[in-house]
């Protein structure tokens, strides 16, 4: 017997290229058609947060900042994905 599990929360995950992010909107549609009652997050780049923050399926948009990583520490750019990773984890996402 094969079982199914409920999912609740889902995180989309697209970095880098503003055409790709463009493009995962049809995704987001398709997620909502398909998960009504879950809600969908995203994860991106800062220069690409603007392109999904207003999505209607879209409830919270994660963003990694790497502008002006090469002015900070080593320490700073190291630890900084980590916390938001942290955060992210914390979340408990059903679907990646």
């Amino acid at each position: 017997m094969m079982t199914t599990k409920i999912i609740n929360k889902i995180l989309v995950i697209k970095l880098r290229a503003i055409g790709d992010v463009v493009m995962s909107t049809v995704v987001l549609d398709n997620l909502q058609a398909h998960f009504p009652h879950a809600s969908i997050d995203f994860l991106t780049e800062a220069f690409c947060r603007d392109l999904v923050s207003d999505h209607p399926a879209v409830r919270r948009v994660w963003v990694l900042d790497k502008s002006g990583w090469r002015r900070q520490s080593w320490r700073t750019r190291l630890f900084q994905p980590i916390r938001l990773l942290s955060s992210i984890r914390r979340e408990g996402y059903d679907a990646v």
